[in-house]
């Protein structure tokens, strides 16, 4: 998969040096958000100096960036399993629930993704990395729609698949603003909402 945000340095030594840099980020936006994050905080937290860390990041905008990614490839692996589980047999409502349950436990272990899901959706130097995220995400789930024999034209799924990465969206907002305690509530509520909108749009077994 290509990596369009990270940088890529080929030295042993300088990838963890930015592997360093990445984990005191996330531990910057759980601490600190990210309208208070700063290269100087970084700085101090990972004990590089901030001189070194513009060889590799311009700004933080870019470290959320490459966040992006990293979400990206976490959720083309959910998406995989999900359709492993689709493919054998599990009802389509059932196949997104799964999804929601490991949405919810990925930000219940990962504490950086909701404020870095805020910040990428807020900032407006970030629109396009948050476009092209959802396209990404959305292109993603036409295959796991297929496998529920969803027969539309390519450009008609991909426009049904946006709209459920436009609602999970939403629904990590959700999250991000609630007690892990209540999740459960939160999926089941999104859930109705989801399986309302696609019951005409999803063939019935």
């Amino acid at each position: 998969m290509t990596q369009k945000n990270r940088p890529n340095p080929s030295q042993d030594r300088s990838q963890k040096r930015v592997q360093k840099l990445l984990e005191a980020a996330k531990d910057l936006l759980i601490e600190e958000g990210y309208e208070d994050m700063s290269i100087q905080k970084l700085s101090r937290k990972a004990k590089i100096t901030a001189p070194s860390i513009y060889r590799y990041f311009p700004n933080k905008r870019a470290i959320i960036a490459t966040f992006a990614d990293v979400f990206l490839e976490a959720q083309t692996q959910a998406i995989h399993l999900c359709l492993e589980k689709s493919l054998r047999g599990m009802d389509w409502q059932n196949v997104i629930h799964t999804f929601m349950v490991l949405l919810s436990e990925g930000m219940k272990n990962e504490k950086w993704i909701a404020p870095a899901q805020l910040a990428i959706r807020c900032d407006r130097g970030l629109r396009d990395v948050h476009e092209q995220l959802i396209n990404d995400i959305a292109d993603r789930f036409t295959l796991l729609f297929r496998s529920f024999r969803c027969t539309q034209p390519d450009d008609e799924l991909f426009a049904l698949t946006r709209m459920l990465v436009l609602l999970l969206d939403a629904f990590m907002l959700a999250l991000g603003r609630i007690t892990e305690e209540e999740h459960p509530r939160a999926i089941d509520e999104f859930k109705a909402v989801i399986v309302s909108f696609y019951q005409n749009h999803i063939p019935q077994k």
